[in-house]
Parts: structure tokens; C-alpha cells; sequence
């Protein structure tokens, strides 16, 4: 999953002065290696942020 993140984030046009920040938005669980990479910034269950 970080894999396909990260192509796609390489696929966009972001400007020199943006800065990005990956966001996991999920319903259900989410792999401990996922979590233990420490790639997104923050990882949000969708049935806790309604």
C-alpha cells in the first residue's frame, strides 16, 4: 500500500514550495507493518471521524 502511495504521489505536479503529508483513511484494519513504517502522518479510522 505505502508503494502505491508513494507512485502516485511521485505522478503529481507538486510546486517547490508545498509540502505534502500522507494521510491514511481506512475502514477497518490496518496491517501492523503499516503501521510500524511510519509512513503516514496520520492514519484515521472513517467510522471514528463520524
Amino acid at each position: 500500500m505505502i508503494e502505491e502511495v508513494e507512485k502516485k504521489i511521485e505522478a503529481l505536479a507538486i510546486p517547490k514550495h508545498i509540502s505534502y503529508r500522507p494521510i491514511l483513511i481506512h475502514i477497518g484494519d490496518v496491517s501492523d507493518e503499516v503501521v510500524y513504517r511510519d509512513y503516514f502522518d496520520k492514519i484515521i479510522d472513517w467510522t471514528n471521524f463520524l
